[in-house]
């Protein structure tokens, strides 16, 4: 037949050659799939044969993984993650920048002070209007605890005073009830609080009830008015809340000889600012610079202190942004760095982990040597071995992962309780997110195939010495 003939008749006999070609594609597909559906059966029979061996790697791994997964997941908790709020990345903190004042105003955390009294604040907060979409004010500390009394008993309980727009500015939504308005933070309100999700749950074993009832905080009958939701912890990383209390009751909750609210001489709020949509951080600045000047010069004539140069310091004193998206926090300042040498000592130790599986990989299969010896001189190409040593180690290390992210879920509550009880006292929530496992996912498949690509090539090493 002449050639042209030759293809029509082809072509006539083995159909169309697209088809032919899908459907063998198919065939190796499936032929792949079926392989190494057997060879995973496989290495799960090999691995039930050896019980002690395979305890003692999955064990291994799983110690890894999980220390790994617990210890990044701290990290990102202290270090990485921002507020639970909406838009937190248009947050900035305002605090004093300039020559030292010898103890005035109030150390915040991040190297970072406050010397704010809260008749300046509200001048910030009507002055910078054309920059922030308002500001809010917070205290807390020794000072601001106060007295619980439920049913004939008494509890020291930690109270925020915050500013009435302190919930709405930082867009949190109420768990039950409603949340505090600037309506309460006026001196004609009546006095009512909200409590925090963790207290709500340790102190009213999460009775719904709760709400609109009236609790009596050093001997003042207030009302709850609704529950924070359990992933806000506040804006400082680490502090306890447990009821969080409007501005205006200052004077009736603390224990106080005058009202701190008029007194300009009393430094002893911080504050936090949302930023309008379309300005940047920049130019709130220089807008800050031009606004704080005159609002300082105001101040100065109440600060009540005489002695030598404070007066000179306090006038060259400025109010400085800082993002706020994280808040701030002196517990992030102490544990940054011993973070960052225990997780380096967690991966040092996957590390080793991994070499020592390694090892008893390879010494085990030494033993199998006339196993691939036979399935060679059958026919077997070198391809479905190495495939089935890859496969070995991806199960082995698989298993191990996933008893790492059990071990990681289950530990890193207790490991948050025994690094940091600021931490477990605040509430914050220390289970590894979806991040946090997915990572270490990738982590165990990395290994797996790390530990057979090595089974591999010492297994090349050792026939070409054979040869």
């Amino acid at each position: 037949m002449k050639p042209e003939k030759a293809r029509i008749a082809a072509r006539r006999r083995f159909s169309n050659v697209t088809l032919t070609s899908e459907w063998t594609a198919d065939l190796d597909l499936v032929r792949w799939v079926g392989g190494v559906t057997r060879d995973a059966r496989m290495a799960l029979r090999l691995l039930r044969k050896s019980p002690v061996f395979t305890a003692t790697a999955v064990f291994t791994l799983a110690l890894g993984i999980g220390a790994n997964t617990a210890v990044f997941t701290l990290m990102k908790i202290i270090v990485t993650d921002a507020l639970p709020v909406q838009q937190p990345d248009q947050l900035v903190v305002l605090h004093d920048s300039g020559p030292k004042l010898g103890g005035y105003g109030n150390r915040m955390g991040n190297s970072m002070s406050s010397a704010f009294s809260y008749p300046l604040y509200r001048d910030l907060n009507s002055g910078t209007s054309q920059i922030f979409s308002g500001v809010l004010a917070r205290a807390q500390g020794p000072f601001t605890s106060v007295t619980l009394r439920t049913t004939g008993e008494t509890e020291r309980i930690a109270a925020e005073i915050v500013s009435g727009n302190y919930f709405s500015l930082l867009g949190v939504q109420p768990w039950r009830g409603r949340l505090l308005t600037e309506s309460d933070d006026e001196a004609t309100s009546s006095a009512a609080v909200v409590v925090s999700h963790g207290f709500w749950e340790r102190e009213f074993g999460g009775d719904a009830a709760i709400v609109n009832r009236t609790i009596r905080l050093n001997d003042h009958p207030v009302v709850v008015a609704g529950i924070a939701p359990p992933s806000f912890y506040g804006i400082s990383l680490g502090e306890t809340t447990d009821v969080y209390v409007p501005l205006a009751m200052t004077h009736r909750l603390l224990v106080t000889e005058e009202d701190p609210l008029p007194d300009r001489n009393f430094a002893w709020l911080t504050l936090i600012a949302r930023l309008r949509p379309g300005v940047s951080m920049q130019q709130a600045q220089n807008a800050m610079g031009a606004i704080y000047p005159p609002l300082r010069d105001k101040q100065l004539a109440y600060v009540g202190v005489a002695w030598r140069g404070f007066l000179e310091n306090f006038k060259r004193r400025y109010v400085e942004l800082t993002p706020g998206g994280k808040g701030y926090s002196s517990l992030r300042e102490e544990l940054e760095k011993p973070l960052q040498y225990v997780f380096a000592m967690t991966g040092i130790f996957l590390f080793i982990t991994l070499v020592n599986i390694a090892n008893l990989l390879i010494a085990r299969g030494s033993r199998r040597a006339r196993e691939m010896a036979v399935r060679l001189s059958l026919g077997a190409p070198r391809s479905a071995l190495v495939r089935q040593l890859l496969i070995e180690s991806c199960v082995l290390a698989g298993i191990g992962g996933a008893c790492g992210l059990a071990v990681a879920y289950l530990g890193t509550p207790f490991f948050v309780r025994e690094f940091s009880s600021n931490l477990n006292e605040a509430g914050i929530k220390a289970h590894p997110d979806a991040f946090a496992l997915g990572l270490s996912l990738i982590v165990a498949w990395q290994a797996g195939c790390c530990l057979g690509w090595g089974r591999c090539g010492n297994r090349r090493r050792r026939g070409l010495r054979k040869r």
